[in-house]
């Protein structure tokens, strides 16, 4: 009698470990927001929310991107191609605009943002074998030559920007108009993140 309740319960196990892997693969990847990630290919792909799967987010005619950056409302894709050429793409009409020709390629690739938007979408900065260039979409591109940066990211209202370089050093420009001032210069920080509009934690 006992093996027999065993064998049952043991069924009942099996049973259930063989369907909540394929009822999770139902229900996708159930991720708090939607993750993007660059192939080996040039591809950049998108997991979506949910069930809506994984979908390829870059032009077909791209030339395979090298690094990219998701614009603050998750529309535009700016990336980068082999030749050095910053472009943007609307993911939902499919839309491509050239921003910058002459972009330059990251010095470093997959340890930091190497491309990174203002949080109101009217600049990208990215990294390149110089240092860092801007693009402001109201008043052209600027050049901060400096030694190569590995990660930049914007303060939340965009009028700082933090570029890490080597041996955890972090350069502060401050924008105005269209240019990047100089502002602080933070000596041995491993990390550092925007806390408010003007608060660099380090």
């Amino acid at each position: 009698m006992r093996l027999n309740r065993l064998a049952a319960l043991m069924m009942i196990c099996l049973a259930l470990v063989l369907t909540v892997p394929a009822a999770a693969q139902e229900d996708g990847l159930n991720l708090p927001t939607e993750l993007y990630t660059l192939l080996r290919d040039g591809t950049v792909q998108r997991f979506g929310l949910g069930a809506a799967g994984v979908a390829e987010v870059t032009p077909e005619d791209s030339g395979g991107a090298i690094d990219f950056g998701l614009s603050p409302d998750g529309v535009w894709l700016a990336y980068r191609t082999d030749a050095g050429a910053l472009n943007v793409y609307h993911m939902v009409t499919g839309e491509v605009r050239a921003v910058d020709a002459e972009a330059g390629v990251p010095p470093y690739r997959g340890r930091g943002e190497s491309i990174a938007w203002s949080p109101d979408g009217a600049a990208i900065a990215y990294t390149n074998e110089n240092g860092i260039r801007a693009t402001f979409f109201d008043g052209g591109t600027f050049d901060v030559e400096v030694v190569p940066i590995q990660s930049l990211a914007w303060s939340p209202d965009g009028r700082f920007l933090a570029a890490e370089a080597e041996n955890d050093v972090w350069w502060v420009y401050r924008r105005d108009g269209a240019q990047l001032a100089i502002h602080a210069a933070v000596a041995s920080s491993r990390g550092a993140a925007w806390v408010s509009n003007t608060l660099l934690m380090v």
